[in-house]
């Protein structure tokens, strides 16, 4: 009798350790940072590109089974990221370890560089008579983003597995931000010649109604995640 349960108890401790062990293994995760590059639905505004710089990233979850994880990575001089929908962010991969996870926050923080934007992006406005016009937006100002990932499906659960490497997008919305900006503000915009071309320039001191219009609107979004 005590030979088995001798035996039970060691087969339990090896389950035990088995199962720690695969807890511990990681998938590998990477981010890419893109934009909503869909036309409004009043179909007159698109954006087609843009960048971000981001002072720190971070991502942390909390698994079903197995301990909570947390990683992070801090560039002292800003990292600079162009919106892609393919480019996956060498920088920003991480070796996460697998499980079920009731959820996975990513948070970035974004800073005022040298005169450089915090977020940055180009498109083109389109009035009624069909002449386009290309809009630049620049965002600079400091600010933390948080975001809580979803699945496929929505769901805040995520499952990590050591065999299927994530890549995952961080989209904003450009549209959304300027949804409140009315075809009238955007007609009478104060147009900046850049580089040889007359644009629709929006920051903190030009255009600073629209501008006004579109933080607000930075502020109420969601950024979707996964």
């Amino acid at each position: 009798m005590k030979t088995i349960t001798f035996y039970i108890i060691i087969l339990s401790f090896l389950f035990v350790q088995c199962k720690k062990n695969e807890l511990k293994k990681p998938t590998d995760v990477s981010f890419k940072m893109d934009i909503n590059r869909n036309v409004s639905q009043q179909g007159h505004l698109v954006f087609t590109e843009g960048n971000i710089f981001i002072q720190d990233f971070s991502i942390e979850g909390d698994r079903k089974e197995g301990e909570s994880i947390s990683f992070s990575k801090s560039f002292p001089e800003g990292l600079n990221i162009n919106f892609s929908p393919m480019n996956s962010i060498s920088e920003l991969a991480f070796d996460i370890p697998q499980g079920d996870y009731n959820e996975l926050v990513v948070a970035f923080s974004i800073k005022y560089y040298n005169g450089n934007s915090n977020i940055m992006v180009k498109g083109a406005y389109t009035n009624a008579s069909g002449d386009s016009t290309p809009l630049l937006y620049e965002f600079k100002d400091d600010d933390l983003i948080s975001i809580v990932g979803e699945d496929d499906e929505g769901e805040a659960s995520i499952v990590l597995d050591k065999d299927i490497s994530v890549n995952a997008l961080v989209q904003f919305d450009p549209v959304y931000w300027f949804a409140t900006v009315s075809n009238s503000l955007l007609d009478n915009a104060t147009l900046v010649n850049l580089n040889g071309t007359q644009t629709i320039l929006v920051n903190s001191s030009t255009n600073e109604g629209i501008y006004d219009l579109v933080v607000d609107r930075m502020e109420e979004s969601a950024l979707t995640l996964w």
